[in-house]
């Protein structure tokens, strides 16, 4: 419980309302702004380094698209995004997650980038879990900055060995009866 006090003063001349910083305070307001900077910073990279990999969701939706022929007509794209595969991403855990895309069925699966955290000698391992990635019009990458600062040549290398096909300014048709989608995949800037 907090008490309040006011003083009143029977004096006509305004009270300077200049605050009054003493060593301790300062200190104490300082030590208080670091502690909880520092314990922000700790809970971000908890989250990242200890919550986040593990936290895998699969969210389904359907998007309508006016122009798309007849044929296309309820094809399934399952997209998978920002593994970072590295020391808080294990092959193992990417396995369980390839598992999951797997149990969906889709007809195409598109890697949208980031597979390695930093480092491209992560990208083996990575490529052999994606390897095992299953849809009948394949398995297709594009990839990320992350992916970019490693080592892009080697990242894409070891995902081509894997059966994994990586656009890098490129296009490729997926055709049905007749009927063409285009994937396109822009190299990272």
């Amino acid at each position: 419980m907090r008490t309040r006090t006011t003083r009143i003063k029977a004096s006509s001349e305004p009270e300077q309302t200049r605050p009054r910083v003493t060593r301790r305070g300062f200190m104490r307001t300082a030590l208080g702004v670091t502690l909880a900077v520092s314990a922000a910073g700790g809970l971000g990279a908890l989250y990242a380094l200890k919550i986040e990999p593990g936290w895998v969701q699969v969210v389904q939706r359907d998007v309508h698209l006016p122009r798309l022929t007849p044929a296309f007509d309820g094809f399934t794209i399952a997209q998978l995004s920002d593994i970072h595969r590295g020391p808080y991403m294990s092959e193992e855990s990417l396995l369980r997650v390839v598992g999951m895309v797997n149990s969906l069925s889709p007809d195409l699966v598109v890697l949208t980038g980031d597979f390695v955290a930093g480092q491209a000698r992560f990208a083996p391992s990575c490529a052999r879990a994606l390897a095992q990635l299953a849809a009948p019009h394949g398995v297709w990458a594009v990839l990320g900055n992350h992916d970019v600062w490693s080592d892009a040549g080697a990242v894409a290398y070891a995902l081509e060995q894997a059966n994994v096909r990586v656009l890098r300014d490129a296009r490729h048709s997926i055709a049905l009866e007749d009927q063409r989608l285009w994937l396109l995949g822009l190299e990272d800037m």
